[in-house]
């Protein structure tokens, strides 16, 4: 079996950035002739990556022993099906995503001299790089780095990170992510739970899920403390294991009148179309692929100041850097934007400014390009001599 690309992930059970990442440029890639599969971990059918790409009718393989955790027998398991897999099929080039995966797609390659290279979506030593899970990953990125042709960072912050712990500059480029573009277009009717006193209120948007890298506390804790001449409403889109945790935080600052917990929601372009304001704030970060989404959308954006997320913001022209942490500069940001409909329109005129000139699908699609063909021409060259 001929395959041009496979792209390789640990996660199906959400569908976040790299999931999003992936199933977008399989669609692009599929539309232009290329032969791709997805291999991806899962305990379950029904978990909620498989139904999307089962809907999408993008063509893909469960590997029941690819986890998240390190374990030693699964990891063993999963490598070996790597091996068998690749020897099997001639596959022009594996393009590899997070680290566990990262890992041992890298392992495989190398032994059945299968091209690949590796995109870090954020790299896992910069999450909490005290822990010894942190430290173990470190290491292995460094005695793997030589394997993939290229190692793509979707940040600077990435990029930079990565030459601190001692991965060569000549295997690094850095590639935005992107989102396809849409019409936008702001439409309250899109919203049928909306009733007549709440069409005036500022919107206020969140795309993340509910862990402990995201941090919707800080928000409702900001929101909580502000008195707004405006009336605001926040819209949270995502779950996660400290969704509930969240509702029952809402309830008890009293505002959960003015919140709504959206839970997963596959199509998020209609929240988007109804905000006015996107806010996100994180613990850590690559680059936030929801922060290109509120580019795309022409909204006023604030980020934490952690990772590659400033790197969507020109801050104080299109948002808000905010310190990591820093509760008493969120409220005063958040109470500027809610309050001021004119700074809202012009930094709502830089953020769409920003993305068609920086962050357009087309231009991280080329560019994705470019790195796919130049090894699958090398493969296809070499399947020739043979």
């Amino acid at each position: 079996m001929n395959i041009d690309i496979v792209f390789l992930l640990t996660r199906s059970d959400t569908v976040g950035g790299v999931q999003v990442h992936i199933q977008d440029l399989s669609e692009r890639l599929i539309s232009d002739k290329y032969n791709i599969e997805v291999l991806v971990g899962a305990k379950s059918s029904k978990n909620t990556f498989i139904k999307s790409l089962k809907q999408r009718k993008i063509p893909f393989k469960i590997l029941k022993n690819l986890v998240k955790e390190i374990n030693l027998i699964d990891d063993i398991k999963t490598l070996y099906f790597l091996i068998r897999y690749f020897h099997r099929n001639k596959i022009k080039l594996v393009s590899i995503h997070s680290s566990k995966s990262g890992i041992l797609g890298r392992i495989a390659c190398l032994i059945t001299s299968t091209p690949c290279i590796f995109t870090a979506h954020g790299w896992s030593f910069n999450s909490n790089p005290l822990t010894f899970q942190s430290k173990i990953y470190s290491f292995l990125e460094f005695i793997t780095q030589l394997i993939p042709r290229k190692i793509i960072t979707v940040s600077n912050f990435d990029r930079i990170s990565a030459i601190e712990r001692k991965i060569r500059r000549s295997k690094l480029i850095t590639v935005y992510n992107s989102v396809p573009n849409i019409n936008f277009k702001r439409s309250y009717n899109e919203d049928n739970n909306l009733d007549g006193s709440r069409k005036n209120d500022i919107r206020l948007i969140n795309v993340a899920r509910f862990d402990h890298q995201k941090d919707q506390i800080s928000i409702m804790k900001a929101l909580a403390s502000i008195k707004t001449k405006n009336k605001w409403h926040l819209d949270l889109i995502g779950d996660g294991p400290l969704l509930s945790s969240c509702k029952d935080l809402a309830i008890r600052l009293g505002i959960n009148n003015s919140v709504t917990f959206h839970g997963f929601v596959s199509d998020t372009e209609k929240f988007y179309n109804l905000a006015d304001i996107f806010v996100l704030m994180s613990h850590w970060e690559g680059f936030p692929r929801s922060s290109v989404e509120a580019l795309r959308s022409e909204l006023p954006i604030l980020v934490s100041n952690v990772g590659g997320s400033s790197e969507a913001v020109i801050d104080n022209h299109n948002g808000f850097v905010i310190p990591h942490r820093d509760s008493k500069y969120l409220s005063e940001c958040l109470t500027k934007l809610i309050d001021d409909k004119n700074l809202r329109i012009s930094m709502s005129k830089i953020s769409k400014k920003i993305f068609v000139e920086k962050f357009s699908y087309e231009i991280f699609y080329q560019k994705m390009l470019s790195i796919y063909n130049q090894f699958i021409l090398a493969s296809n060259n070499s399947y020739t001599n043979l």
